[in-house]
């Protein structure tokens, strides 16, 4: 099928998303482009999105090449997400996806508009260039910003040639931009640090998704019986399960409490530090539970389920990631 095949006779306006992850992959950040895309679609856009073929967090989980989920042309990348395993592993594949996004944006017929989220951090660079190839405008969306998220983690170091050259791209993108959307006070602060000029930054924060949003009291007791967690108080961590967000201090008070029966701690999600959560399973800490990411359908059920939900933030992170995970909650 060309590309476009769905709408080419279509008089309306097209906005076109470059994003790694996209529903129904469990990433928080293709959540919200997909309730932006939906909404566009609603107000007339016809909306294209050029997304990874493969689940971000878990690369054996596959969806369809092409799709139209609900009114939005979903056009999935082949090789662009090849899992955590490294740092190495990720940027060749964030490259390699951003390298299919530009080839195939020339094949988009007359797009008005382009949105480009920061996965992969460096979605807006090549956001900048398809904009100067077909002339045509490009919003930034910063949901999170490199190198400074890698250097605050310990993962690189901000002298290396690496993060000078994501500084020079951020720095780019800025200036090139038409308009830069970002989540919070702090990160448009930590955005205007990086230039010398003054370019149009709006902050809108993250809202919670619609179909967690439609979680009923009925449903997160089904979830608590089908997890075995009926008659216990839980507390939640729901998410991913990243280097920014240290799960030490929950996991040190869950095994300070491993006596109380009634008490349990449950870890839904993956990422780097699901590993640390699964190690105290394998120890015998009998109140941990861990579960892996939702469907979007049952994370509402999910999040229902919990007496009190955790959301944590590492030393340093303030500015550099936004606690998405309070709005769903």
């Amino acid at each position: 099928m060309r590309m476009g095949a769905w709408s080419s006779l279509s008089l309306s306006p097209t906005l076109l998303i470059i994003s790694q992850v996209y529903v129904p992959d469990a990433a928080a950040v293709g959540q919200h482009l997909a309730d932006v895309a939906e909404a566009m679609v609603h107000r007339g856009w016809r909306v294209i999105v050029l997304t990874a073929s493969r689940g971000y967090d878990d690369p054996k989980q596959r969806y369809p090449a092409k799709e139209l989920r609900r009114g939005v042309e979903v056009y999935r990348l082949p090789l662009s997400s090849l899992g955590k395993r490294s740092l190495v592993i990720r940027l060749f594949a964030q490259s390699l996806f951003m390298l299919q996004a530009v080839v195939r944006s020339l094949f988009i017929c007359r797009p008005a508009l382009i949105l480009a989220s920061t996965s992969p951090p460096f979605a807006g660079w090549g956001a900048w260039l398809i904009s100067v190839i077909r002339r045509v405008p490009f919003i930034w969306w910063v949901m999170d910003i490199n190198p400074d998220q890698l250097v605050a983690t310990g993962k690189l170091s901000p002298r290396s040639w690496l993060a000078r050259i994501f500084d020079w791209g951020n720095r780019l993108t800025l200036q090139r931009a038409s308009r830069v959307v970002t989540l919070d006070e702090a990160m448009r602060e930590r955005l205007l640090m990086k230039i010398t000029t003054r370019p149009a930054i709006d902050v809108v924060p993250p809202w919670p998704i619609a179909e967690v949003s439609k979680a009923v009291e009925e449903v997160s007791v089904d979830f608590r019986r089908r997890s075995s967690l009926d008659g216990r108080f839980l507390v939640m961590y729901s998410g991913n399960h990243a280097l920014q967000h240290p799960l030490k201090t929950l996991l040190d008070v869950a095994t300070e409490s491993r006596h109380d029966s009634d008490l349990c701690f449950v870890f839904i999600g993956g990422g780097a530090g699901k590993v640390d959560v699964d190690n105290a399973v394998e120890g015998g800490a009998s109140n941990v539970v861990s579960l892996p990411y939702q469907p979007l359908e049952r994370a509402g059920a999910s999040l229902g389920a919990a007496n009190v939900h955790v959301v944590s933030m590492g030393d340093g992170m303030v500015g550099i990631v936004h606690p998405s995970k309070i709005y769903s909650a």
